[in-house]
């Protein structure tokens, strides 16, 4: 999680300091050329000032877009965790039920254990992102904590 909010912060926060920036700049000279109150000339100023501001909207779009995505990560990481933690009880009450042995039908099991192994790997591998570079770097964060636990898990840890 706090991987996450770094790559936020790391991300975003240069961008909210610059639109912020750049607000506070026209907030406090609107449309001035200096102390003595003359006009800016209607046609560069006012261009650089709508070039500006369009670029503004664009990156408080891409923040948006990015805080979307998280909030969509975050859902598939507990969906995720809950499959885990599913196949932990299971393998759990599978290791306790057999006496002195392995169960007949763990052979099932360990199908059932790589099928939902493949299916963590398709849903959740890095390659898979649809999204952009934020998308990515957060889909490799949690398919390699979650791809560790597998293999403890496949191992019989």
């Amino acid at each position: 999680m706090a991987d996450l909010l770094l790559i936020w912060m790391l991300v975003l926060g240069p961008l909210a300091l610059l639109a912020w920036g750049i607000e506070r700049l026209f907030a406090r000279h609107p449309g001035t050329h200096s102390e003595s109150g003359e006009s800016f000339p209607p046609s560069e100023e006012s261009d650089t000032i709508a070039a500006l501001q369009a670029q503004i909207d664009r990156l408080k779009a891409a923040g948006r877009e990015v805080i979307r995505q998280r909030e969509q990560l975050r859902e598939e990481l507990e969906q995720a965790r809950a499959v885990i933690a599913a196949q932990q009880r299971e393998l759990d009450s599978l290791r306790s039920s057999g006496a002195g042995g392995a169960p007949p039908d763990m052979a099932e099991d360990r199908g059932k254990f790589q099928r939902a192994k493949r299916a963590f790997a398709e849903r959740f591998h890095p390659d898979r992102a649809t999204g952009g570079t934020m998308d990515r770097l957060i889909r490799e964060q949690v398919f390699k904590e979650f791809w560790a636990e597998l293999e403890k898990i496949e191992r019989g840890r």
